[in-house]
């Protein structure tokens, strides 16, 4: 099933897509819409990747959630999932590993960066904002990248 949906145009969003539910992300006006039987239910800002490291488009799927996600630096060591200091501050919800690295939505520990491409790829939200959306998150839900 997850594979159908995927396999549908880029053309597509959420509001055309069969599914109970559906998170579809803007990288030009930079917002993430979450979708339930194709009407958008709540939208947030976000961040998306800067212009050397984009965001890709695409079609997706969330096939991870944590709460307790610690971050791996360059170097390998890492940060906590409780740490402050953690850029996602520990909530994650991964789509996808793209040239090997892993694509996700976060949380991050700087807000300024909210509206901006900044990231190293990875959607963006404030603690609060992904909060919400990670409990409406699960796994198998479309993910559309446009």
């Amino acid at each position: 099933m997850i594979e159908a949906i995927l396999a549908f145009s880029l053309s597509l969003g959420c509001a055309e897509l069969d599914s109970q539910a559906c998170v579809q992300i803007d990288i030009s006006n930079r917002r993430i819409t979450y979708y339930e039987h194709k009407i958008p239910v709540s939208s947030y800002p976000v961040a998306v990747g800067k212009p050397n490291t984009p965001t890709p488009t695409g079609n997706f799927y969330v096939f991870e959630k944590s709460s307790k996600t610690a971050w791996k630096n360059r170097d390998g060591s890492l940060i906590p999932y409780s740490s402050r200091r953690n850029p996602m501050l520990g909530i994650y919800a991964g789509i996808g590993i793209v040239e090997g690295l892993p694509l996700g939505i976060h949380a991050t520990n700087q807000p300024s960066s909210i509206g901006k491409a900044v990231s190293g790829g990875c959607i963006r939200l404030h603690e609060s904002d992904m909060i919400q959306l990670y409990s409406k998150l699960f796994v198998g839900i479309p993910v559309l990248i446009r």
